[in-house]
């Protein structure tokens, strides 16, 4: 369940490229990532 197979046609190449893109999303959006909270204040930041 963790790593799943799928069986992607690869005789169209715009078809494959369908299906994974489509399947990647999916995987992404289930997932939620997002970025860790900074261990400090970003606005105490100072650019010289």
């Amino acid at each position: 369940r963790a790593a799943p197979w799928y069986v992607i046609p690869a005789d169209r190449k715009w078809f494959r490229n369908l299906l994974i893109t489509q399947i990647v999303l999916q995987t992404l959006e289930e997932m939620a990532p997002a970025f860790p909270a900074p261990g400090f204040d970003p606005t105490s930041v100072e650019i010289t």
